[in-house]
């Protein structure tokens, strides 16, 4: 994802370090290769950004790292550095694009007209009420449909445009729950590349 580091920001030497302790955890656990993170400079900016706060929560001061973030907080932390590598590949290889500006991660023509190479396979079966539907022309709107129905994308209509003459023509962005849903429904031999 895109970010903005306003330069004139300055941060507390100890949040500095207490961030740059943290990631060296998580690189001494491995846990940067185990979740394929490719760029780790957002995971800096992401940390250092949660340990501000907890700095400014507790006064100007800081409780020992191990006592720094609850079991969740970690999760949360953690969960968010690996949707942003997941979206980040993505954005890459030109299946989503990042709305200028905006938090809103949106499927890009590419990535609607492959969605079926997108979406892992194994999530779309009937367990999971998945059911295709045989009049729609193109694969990818049963995928579409679904993802919507699921609550994993919103469809929105261009209203720069005079004229809606065929479904590529919709944008279709990723909810939030969406973005924290994609290391599940995302191919995983995307991920791996």
């Amino acid at each position: 994802m895109n970010k903005i580091i306003d330069q004139a920001i300055s941060y507390p030497i100890e949040v500095k370090n207490a961030a740059e302790q943290y990631i060296m955890g998580l690189y001494k656990a491995q846990w940067y290769e185990k979740n394929k993170i490719i760029n780790p400079e957002y995971s800096y900016w992401f940390i250092l950004e949660r340990i501000m706060v907890k700095y400014l929560e507790n006064c100007y001061c800081l409780p020992e790292l191990r006592n720094l973030f609850t079991q969740n907080e970690n999760k949360g932390i953690q969960d968010k550095i690996v949707e942003n590598n997941i979206v980040s590949g993505l954005i890459s290889r030109g299946y989503v694009k990042k709305k200028f500006d905006s938090l809103e991660v949106e499927l890009s023509l590419k990535g609607k007209l492959c969605i079926h190479k997108l979406i892992d396979p194994e999530i779309l079966t009937g367990e999971n009420d998945f059911k295709p539907n045989k009049n729609f022309k193109n694969k990818f709107s049963n995928i579409i449909l679904w993802l919507v129905d699921k609550g994993l994308i919103v469809s929105y209509i261009n209203t720069e445009r005079k004229f809606i003459r065929r479904a590529e023509d919709i944008i279709y962005c990723f909810t939030p729950f969406g973005l924290s849903q994609l290391r599940h429904i995302i191919n995983p031999k995307l991920i791996s590349l």
